[in-house]
């Protein structure tokens, strides 16, 4: 009876804590092809769901471009051989057919909220609509349909112009509240952007934190009623 007991009280701790035992990164290498859409992406921890749009009221569908690809899928980030390394094979941009719109892109966190979020953008620069002084801004949200609390890091477009293929980091960390949905707006719109190695960790739900509360109460009462047979 007290094996079976300790193995449960170990089980039910290790199903609690799963959604925050690792962070989670998307990266779009596995399981996708060029001008593939994107809409949910599961991960070890969560669900994602992706959209692009002018306004969270304007929301479409992002496609997978291939770096070096033909124009159609977006930029090509070959002139630049540091950004070929960071993107892999395949990142997300914002249209199909492009570039000639400038949109935004949206993230929502479907299975668990989240208390850490960044990623890399491509090829932000005044020679796709913006003009130097213009940022690109990741904010996180605390509800689903971006609202609530938010926090944000922001880029700023210097002068000299960047790079043409420039990789930018944001990243949002720390912010005291668990988020549900990102976006990553921008100033002044840049046709043919992209994003990718998008990382994030995933934070427990309350019925999460109940079942580790039980594994470790029932390993605290093991514990002492061994304790006890010993005095």
């Amino acid at each position: 009876m007290k094996k079976p007991f300790l193995l449960l009280c170990i089980i039910t701790i290790a199903i609690g804590i799963t959604p925050y035992a690792m962070a989670d990164l998307i990266d779009f290498e596995t399981g996708f092809s060029d001008l593939d859409p994107v809409g949910t992406v599961t991960t070890s921890t969560n669900e994602v769901e992706f959209f692009v749009g002018a306004s969270p009221l304007t929301l479409g569908t992002g496609f997978i471009a291939r770096v070096g690809g033909p124009l159609r899928t977006s930029f090509v980030p070959n002139d630049l051989p540091a950004v070929v390394a960071v993107a892999g094979e395949y990142f997300l941009t914002d249209e199909i057919n492009g570039p000639f719109a400038a949109l935004n892109y949206y993230m929502v966190f479907v299975d668990l909220p989240i208390n850490a979020l960044s990623l890399d953008l491509f090829d932000y620069r005044v020679d796709g609509g913006p003009a130097a002084g213009d940022g690109a801004t990741l904010t996180v949200y605390e509800n689903s349909n971006f609202s609530g609390s938010s926090a944000s890091d922001t880029f700023i477009i210097p002068t000299p112009n960047p790079v043409d293929g420039n990789i930018e980091n944001l990243s949002v960390s720390s912010f005291g509240f668990a988020a549900r949905s990102a976006t990553l707006t921008f100033d002044g719109p840049d046709v043919g952007t992209g994003i990718d190695n998008i990382a994030f960790t995933s934070v427990p739900e309350p019925t999460s934190l109940l079942l580790v509360g039980i594994g470790m109460l029932g390993l605290a009462g093991y514990g002492r009623r061994k304790f006890k047979k010993k005095l």
